[in-house]
């Protein structure tokens, strides 16, 4: 073992503690030339946690990273995880002469359409447009007209998956959908192999976090907001005139129970025990901009000026509406 740890950075350590470990923990010369720096979590003072994770041409290996904790002289105190112990080596990827492609023979595309499958719907009705490219990251927008419906964009990237004897191309992606037949809604993160289009993973991931319901100005089925409480009254102005127009009546306000807005990591909104509108990057309250001789107050939430969080109407509920009178 090495003496000199103290003197490395955070990365550089933790991939020295593996190596001088790896007969140990099993690890071959491959699996660790596989490795890459996932993220390093150091405060400057206390201990500092590095993630490492597998790589096969440059993608990731769904689910194989470790997690490394070490204290402030760089001595590991304590690993997690798992690795894979079927990547190619170089050598083996130059016999084989095989383009990385014939790894992917079913495009993202084609994935997104079997996980649409496996959840219920029929892929005949589905119909996907590509949208935007975010590496590792390539999105979609979906169109079908009745049916299980996959609501905002879908995403799917490139990973490869241990079958246990050897590792395969694959896709994970992201799904959202709604049911209508039943009124519920899905969250979904699966791995759908690139060779025949099977499930090989699958997550909810609405599992880790309880729902609450919110009254809004949203549509039940998209969850996306209105831009104003009158829909699209007035969008774009109907004279482009000083005319003195004003939309005449609000929309209807649904009552949406979700636990995030679609987030990746499933991260929910509000803790378990929230009372108020305010959690996890989210604060919600009415804020007061002028007081009765018009002082301006600065943003930010001033309970002293008369600003003020929703409370729970009911357990796990914010139900409250709005009047809106145009003057």
């Amino acid at each position: 073992m090495k003496d000199s740890y103290q003197t490395l950075a955070p990365a550089d350590a933790a991939l020295s503690h593996l190596a001088d470990r790896a007969a140990l923990l099993g690890l071959s010369p491959t699996a660790l030339s596989g490795l890459s720096l996932k993220a390093v979590h150091d405060l400057g003072a206390g201990p500092i946690v590095v993630k490492v994770r597998q790589e096969q041409d440059g993608i990731e290996v769904f689910n194989k990273e470790v997690n490394l904790v070490m204290d402030r002289q760089r001595r590991l105190v304590a690993l997690s995880g798992d690795l894979s112990s079927h990547l190619a080596t170089s050598q083996d990827r130059a016999r084989s002469q095989r383009p990385l492609a014939e790894s992917f023979p079913l495009e993202a595309a084609g994935a997104i359409a079997s996980a649409y499958r496996d959840l219920g719907g029929d892929p005949g009705a589905l119909q996907l447009a590509h949208t935007r490219s975010a590496p590792p990251y390539e999105h979609f927008r979906a169109a079908n007209t009745d049916g299980l419906r996959l609501l905002g964009e879908q995403r799917a990237k490139q990973v490869y998956f241990d079958l246990g004897d050897r590792l395969v191309g694959a896709y994970y992606l992201e799904l959202d959908a709604f049911d209508p037949a039943r009124g519920t809604r899905r969250s979904t993160g699966m791995v759908v192999s690139a060779e025949d289009g099977q499930v090989l993973f699958q997550a909810n991931r609405l599992l880790s976090a309880e729902p609450f319901s919110y009254r809004a100005y949203a549509s039940p089925e998209s969850l996306q907001p209105e831009s104003t409480p009158y829909c699209g009254q007035g969008i774009p102005h109907p004279t482009g005139l000083l005319d003195g127009y004003l939309p005449a009546t609000p929309c209807a306000q649904s009552l949406l129970t979700l636990a995030h807005a679609g987030i990746g990591t499933g991260d929910p909104w509000l803790a378990d025990d929230a009372t108020e509108t305010v959690g996890n990057n989210t604060d919600v309250f009415f804020h007061l901009l002028y007081d009765a001789n018009y002082n301006y107050f600065p943003d930010g939430y001033l309970p002293e000026n008369g600003d003020f969080r929703a409370p729970l109407s009911s357990a796990r509920t914010f139900d409250f509406s709005t009047t809106w009178t145009m003057r």
